[in-house]
């Protein structure tokens, strides 16, 4: 249910821009240091509230997808009612602490993404790649503090 609740809110349009581009919160250094790979192709796209930026690495399956909203409070706090009100089915989303002012672990069948706020700033990242769960989500992790560190 958290998760029906997530896609919905993150669909969901925002009045104002991003003021920072998402393809510039991430290097090819980045991507080198946590995939192994300098990017292939760099591919800037809106959809939604977010900004996104897709990483197409030379192996495509471990490519990374780096959404950005600067409308992310209001988003955080629908993410947040939605989670005290299906408090009582389970959810395999987990807070994650020590990452911006909150962050969000989701993992999907295949597959998962890490949410951050910082501010009024949503980061969403997900990262391809044959891997387990606690190595997913270690990479996410360098990635957002790597993002973040550029953020205005």
């Amino acid at each position: 249910m958290r998760r029906l609740l997530l896609a919905s809110v993150l669909l969901w349009g925002c009045a104002s821009a991003p003021q920072r581009d998402a393809c510039s919160l991430l290097t090819a250094d980045d991507l080198q240091r946590v995939q192994g790979e300098r990017p292939a192709e760099i591919k800037s796209s809106e959809s939604g509230a977010f900004q996104q930026c897709f990483y197409r690495l030379p192996t495509f399956t471990n490519s990374i997808n780096l959404g950005v909203t600067h409308n992310g409070r209001a988003l955080w706090q629908r993410i947040e009612q939605g989670g005290r009100e299906e408090k009582e089915e389970k959810s395999s989303s987990r807070e994650i602490e020590g990452l911006g002012d909150d962050a969000l672990w989701s993992p999907l069948p295949v597959g998962a993404t890490l949410y951050v706020l910082k501010g009024d700033t949503m980061l969403r990242i997900s990262i391809g790649g044959k891997m387990d769960d606690a190595a997913r989500l270690e990479k996410s992790m360098a990635l957002a503090r790597a993002a973040l560190k550029r953020l205005r």
